[in-house]
């Protein structure tokens, strides 16, 4: 229901938005390229399913949003490169989130999968030049409305949550052990979620009923619709990663960062305005 956190988090880094990948018809991309897709899964593919016309049996979207996932990504990546990307990669942070449509979508139940899949995208950018990463872990999938009728399910996306983030943090450690001049910043965007549930001014209910009911105060609400955060909780994810990356050894936004996101985050547009900064311990949505 407005920007996510992508979108405030170049507008912290001083970037005037983040425009979405030329490959899919985006505007300019001098400042950053988001290449991420919604519904990507760590894979090639998208898991949106949708219902046969005829039949109404689900099935997979066509071609060519099928092919959105993590995998198909860096092949975009790879495609603006032959085509002339320029990168100061001293100065360009990428952003690899990726994994939670596995679990919700694609009914993954193998955690080392999805966390593989990160890795082998960390080491493709790195190959590349790659320098500067944020690599955020999962927030508890299974407490989404999305399974609020089904709550035994919620618990073991949960589990599986569990599994990947503990993967994945020690994955990114080992990657920045063996990868000497690599900056791999981890993002806890679990425990900000969990800084959320527990503030007094939001809600864990959805606004939007997925058909046509929206509520009157979205920005109380924890969640837009049955996945979806709100943009009021995106922006103190924003907030939160920006805390992160001023805590590490970041290219100051002065520097001229330029901001590059692979993984399920579809942007949106930057509200042009200035926002106080404010630490994760103290991260509130008035």
């Amino acid at each position: 229901n407005g920007p996510v956190w992508i979108d405030y988090l170049a507008e912290d880094l001083g970037q005037n938005g983040l425009n979405f990948t030329t490959y899919w018809g985006g505007g300019d991309t001098s400042e950053g390229i988001n290449f991420a897709f919604g519904g990507a899964t760590s894979e090639t593919y998208n898991g949106v399913t949708i219902p046969n016309e005829v039949t109404g049996e689900l099935e997979p979207l066509p071609e060519p949003l099928f092919s959105t996932g993590l995998g198909s990504q860096l092949g975009w990546f790879q495609d603006s490169i032959d085509d002339g990307l320029q990168l100061d990669n001293e100065n360009a942070l990428f952003i690899v989130y990726a994994g939670d449509n596995d679990y919700n979508l694609d009914g993954q139940d193998d955690p080392t999968i999805p966390v593989e899949n990160v890795k082998t995208a960390l080491n493709f950018l790195i190959d590349r030049g790659a320098q500067n990463f944020l690599v955020p872990n999962l927030a508890d999938l299974g407490d989404m409305p999305l399974w609020s009728a089904n709550p035994e399910k919620g618990e073991e996306i949960n589990g599986l949550v569990d599994q990947h983030n503990t993967l994945l943090e020690t994955t990114l450690n080992n990657l920045s052990t063996n990868n000497d001049g690599i900056d791999i910043d981890f993002f806890d965007f679990n425990s900000v979620i969990e800084g959320v549930k527990g503030d007094y001014l939001f809600t864990d209910t959805a606004c939007f009923d997925g058909v046509s009911t929206v509520c009157d105060n979205p920005e109380d609400h924890l969640y837009w619709d049955v996945v979806h955060i709100t943009t009021p909780v995106h922006e103190t994810v924003a907030n939160a990663a920006f805390e992160t990356l001023q805590a590490e050894s970041v290219p100051e936004p002065a520097s001229g960062l330029a901001i590059l996101s692979l993984g399920v985050l579809g942007a949106g547009s930057v509200l042009k305005r200035n926002r106080q900064k404010i630490s994760p311990a103290e991260d509130k949505v008035a």
